[in-house]
């Protein structure tokens, strides 16, 4: 089981061109990294704010708002690691500049929020489907979930949820990832017995009709693994599983990088990746900015000896090629042109249509010369021969 005491866990939250990470054990401290700017990802330009926030960690943050531009709080621990304050959310309001804190929402006979080791994902409507996790009390009773809470968030005053109990296997540890077409994909993680699932064993939960399925991948299945990340691909239509810790804990899972690839079945891919790779971590976190993977704020994992190590570095995963990098470039810096549909309004294609109009114009006020010049001396050539005779 994973000692909360000695490693860290940040959230992590892209708003705009700004990630966002708080919590973390004894850290209240709130930053951000500017991604619109190429930067050295060995020396990331962490950029401190001073909103207070509260001394949690191991939460989950989604986020929700008018604009998408509030951050939403909810889970964990405090320093005793005992779930405490269950019905309440932390929503920090983002304006650009700054961060503030707005407000703790407290929330009367809501389900329980102050879990360990859940999931959050919210989509384009504004709802945040908030799933499984454990809670620890006074007494040391472990206290497991296989709700699905799904919040409206989008305005607080107004604020519902819905319940749904029949997910197919408790989760805690797990990722969570919503695909383009609706479904959330659980991906790995710990039962109530603390028993790794495999990770070929996914559950599906479909947004779109409420429902559960349970469904097996196939391929080259990775070692289970619990406190990895996941971002999707949908350009590629993969999903991306870095890190994480295995049931003994001894070591780490293997292989450290494995891809699932969807669409009519899902299958398991060992990729080859390039570069220098960075230290095996659990419980930090993965962005996708364009192309890029960005791993950040974890744990390592590289042996029993260095266990839980923290790790306050950033790594970054070209995804085209699977390389790791040392310089983060903004997707504003390069363009892949594959990517990039034909604009009919670009500056280019209306200079050539310019061009090709005062072009034509050309040719028809030369070709009407020609013509009158032609015409005229034509007649005169027949007023000549009338004069001769």
């Amino acid at each position: 089981m994973l000692s909360l005491s000695s490693s860290l866990k940040y959230t992590a939250n892209l708003i705009g061109q700004r990630i966002y990470f708080l919590g973390s054990d004894n850290f209240t401290k709130f930053f951000y990294l500017d991604v619109s700017y190429l930067f050295d990802a060995i020396n990331p330009p962490f950029i401190y704010l001073p909103t207070k926030i509260p001394n949690e960690s191991w939460s989950i943050t989604s986020i929700g708002g008018f604009n998408h531009t509030t951050i939403f709080l909810f889970g964990g621990t405090n320093n005793s690691y005992y779930a405490i304050d269950t019905n309440k959310l932390d929503e920090y309001n983002y304006n650009y500049n700054n961060v503030s804190t707005v407000d703790t929402i407290n929330l009367e006979n809501f389900p329980e929020l102050r879990r360990i080791g859940a999931s959050s994902v919210v989509n384009p409507l504004g709802q945040i489907f908030i799933f499984g996790g454990y809670s620890i009390k006074d007494n040391d009773a472990f206290t497991w979930y296989n709700d699905t809470i799904i919040l409206d968030i989008i305005d607080t005053i107004k604020l519902s949820w819905t319940i749904y109990t029949d997910a197919p296997i408790l989760r805690s540890g797990h990722t969570a990832t919503l695909m383009d077409d609706g479904r959330i994909l659980y991906i790995g993680g710990f039962d109530s017995s603390f028993n790794y699932v495999p990770m070929d064993q996914i559950s599906i939960f479909d947004t779109n009709t409420s429902s559960w399925n349970l469904l097996t991948a196939d391929g080259s299945v990775p070692s289970s693994r619990s406190e990895h990340s996941a971002v999707l691909v949908m350009q590629n239509a993969e999903i991306i599983i870095y890190g994480g810790l295995r049931q003994d804990s001894t070591l780490p899972p293997t292989p450290t990088l494995a891809v699932l690839t969807y669409g009519k079945t899902f299958t398991w891919i060992t990729q080859i990746v390039n570069g220098n790779r960075p230290p095996i971590l659990h419980s930090h976190n993965a962005i996708l900015v364009g192309d890029l993977m960005i791993v950040a704020l974890g744990n390592k994992t590289e042996s029993q000896q260095i266990l839980n190590e923290s790790d306050l570095n950033i790594y970054v995963l070209n995804t085209t090629n699977f390389t790791w990098i040392t310089t983060f470039t903004p997707p504003s810096l390069y363009s892949n042109i594959t990517n990039i549909p034909p604009d009919n309004n670009s500056p280019n294609v209306a200079f050539i249509f310019i061009l090709s109009f005062i072009g034509l114009i050309i040719l028809v006020v030369f070709l009407l010369v020609t013509i009158i010049c032609l015409y005229r001396c034509r007649r005169k050539r027949k007023v000549g021969i009338a004069t001769s005779n």
